[in-house]
């Protein structure tokens, strides 16, 4: 990988995306008081689910409405004390907005095209955990069978999160997932690469019932000897998890496309930071002694997938040694000349550092535990690692580089592959030609592809019968998909 290109594609999207603009749909409601306006919203937004949501979400949403709300309610007081009742009122709205809105999105025509194709990715991407042969053979069922809700934020405040099935079913009694995007993202979905993270880690990951438990053991115990590095990594353990759950789903480009995403991502939420050469974060937030962000520094998400990678048996060694070496080059470029990770503590004002943790040594422990969690044989999984339910190999990369061949003379990849590959061979072809025009093509050609994909989804598709149980037949009907053997940013 050209380490020039990579910052000219970070140049392209800080062109074509603005992450901070508010898109539609608004939220269709200004209080709280009164439910019934928020029950006919709903209601008429509900038979555009399919009835096994009507079912499953819908329905449970609308049971216990009342106590939902207040359960957003308190919870969003209790953390925001000294808030005004208008500042209040505006955070709680905006908290029951994902659990709505993945109702009340589906009645909004002008955003249906962009929702349909974001529903899309994330059943896909839940689908590709769902091989019934895969888990049958391994002994590994899932507690979840349907795959998350999509919604579209008004506001771009929260980045891209998930709303566990824990999280669902303590507010709604619903066992199913929300996965939400900022609607500026709505016509970008390069940028749904992300996802990967969200729904192809957080949501499954919180399906596969003790699993994060026991990568929090796993990497305690292999870090018992060094207290500090056992801390962090306990603590950061669902998103570092979710990062390679999301590299085995749609490759190394995943660590690519997630670094082109926080680099512009800081550029403009963040002025003055922007610079020749692409800028991660490299602090750890403190609030006092208390971590802040759930997330591993971003500067050490690449050498994170650099562990996973490693670990890649499906892909051949040139394969892997050409990955870890663009990956390598990224981190150092990314890094630009920094030799430490300082520890912040935000509780002051002006934030104070509270030391600084070397640089290599955090890198090789991230890269550590990056191939912990890919490559562990776990109980949680009947003696299986996470790769024997999901992988990238060399069938998918040379998939995602037919579809990167197509996009640079412009053809359609529409069922070419399915949707990962899609994405992280838009992603290769972006690398290989980072510019403004080339951007337009590739977005336009992965909308094609995506609308083909909603059109044959065995979940959602529009040519299919709304079934009200799901059977997870993988690859039954459209695209063939085969098992491929909480919120990404917090701005300080």
């Amino acid at each position: 990988m050209d380490v020039t290109n990579f910052t000219a594609l970070c140049d392209t999207l800080n062109q074509k995306v603005n992450y901070k603009v508010a898109g539609p749909p608004k939220i269709p409601f200004t209080k709280l008081t009164d439910l019934a306006p928020i029950k006919t919203v709903l209601n008429r937004a509900i038979p555009n689910l399919p009835l096994a949501y009507q079912q499953q979400y819908a329905k449970p949403v609308l049971d216990n409405l009342a106590a939902g709300v207040r359960t957003v309610m308190n919870d969003i007081q209790s953390q925001n004390p000294n808030d005004s009742d208008a500042k209040l009122l505006k955070k709680q709205i905006t908290g029951l907005e994902p659990f709505l809105g993945a109702i009340y999105d589906r009645n909004v025509d002008e955003i249906r095209p962009q929702l349909n194709r974001f529903q899309a990715v994330v059943s896909d991407l839940y689908r590709s955990f769902l091989d019934a042969n895969k888990r049958t053979n391994a002994g590994v069922n899932l507690a979840q069978l349907l795959p998350a809700l999509v919604t579209f934020a008004n506001a771009a405040d929260d980045g891209p999160f998930t709303i566990t099935t824990e999280q669902v079913t303590q507010t709604f009694d619903s066992k199913i997932g929300v996965v939400s995007l900022p609607s500026s993202y709505r016509n970008h979905p390069l940028l749904w690469a992300s996802l990967c993270h969200e729904v192809g880690g957080h949501d499954v990951l919180h399906a596969d019932n003790g699993l994060l438990d026991e990568l929090s053991a796993l990497v305690a115990d292999h870090f018992s000897n060094d207290q500090n590095q056992a801390t962090l990594w306990t603590a950061w353990i669902d998103e570092a998890a979710s990062d390679v759950y999301g590299l085995l789903n749609i490759g190394p480009t995943f660590a690519v496309n997630l670094s082109s995403f926080l680099t512009t991502l800081i550029s403009q939420s963040q002025p003055g930071t922007a610079a020749a050469i692409p800028i991660l974060r490299s602090d750890i937030p403190l609030n006092g002694n208390s971590l802040l962000d759930p997330h591993p520094t971003d500067l050490l998400r690449i050498h994170l997938a650099l562990g996973a990678v490693e670990q890649l048996h499906g892909l051949s060694v040139s394969q892997r040694t050409s990955y870890i070496e663009a990956l390598t080059n990224l981190a150092e470029t990314c890094a630009g000349g920094l030799t430490g990770i300082t520890l912040t503590d935000f509780s002051t004002r002006p934030p104070t550092p509270r030391g600084e943790l070397p640089l290599a040594d955090m890198q090789d422990a991230a890269r550590q535990v990056g191939g912990l969690i890919a490559d562990s044989k776990l109980n949680t999984l009947n003696g299986h690692s996470i790769q024997d339910i999901e992988t990238w190999d060399s069938s998918d990369e040379s998939i995602a580089v037919l579809i990167q061949t197509a996009l640079a003379t412009d053809k359609s990849i529409a069922g070419l592959g399915d949707d990962a590959q899609v994405l992280a061979g838009a992603t290769l072809a972006l690398l290989d030609n980072p510019t403004p025009a080339q951007y337009d093509i590739v977005t336009r050609r992965i909308n094609e592809a995506l609308d083909a994909s909603f059109d044959a989804d065995p979940v959602f598709g529009s040519t299919l019968p709304h079934h009200s149980v799901f059977i997870a037949k993988i690859g039954a009907t459209g695209t063939p998909r085969r098992a491929r053997g909480v919120c990404l940013t917090c701005p300080n």
